[in-house]
């Protein structure tokens, strides 16, 4: 699985690049244009949507552990970690 992020930056990369270098008689596919950006392969997966994505664009936050307990403390003493993709990340941040 590659990062989407990454395979997003390369498409666009490559969007620009067509337009760029597009004449009226010959015009370059997206296909055909080389991407700027290399496409990474995802080392782990968003938790919110569930995109791959790879070490650059991992962003990660703490989670609070929660526990079925009877009376007492109910959390974990160490938060874990929870990875996002950039886009969650930024909607988390402006919510």
């Amino acid at each position: 699985m590659n990062c989407f992020d990454c395979q997003a930056e390369a498409t666009t990369a490559a969007t620009d690049e067509t337009a760029t270098e597009a004449t009226p008689a010959v015009a370059v596919t997206a296909t055909e244009a080389t991407p700027a950006v290399a496409v990474t392969a995802a080392v782990a997966v968003c938790r919110d949507c569930g995109a791959g994505i790879c070490h650059r664009h991992a962003h990660t936050r703490p989670q609070i552990l929660h526990r079925a307990a009877g009376t007492g403390v109910t959390t974990e003493p160490r938060a874990a970690r929870r990875l996002l993709c950039g886009a969650c990340a930024v909607a988390e941040r402006s919510g």
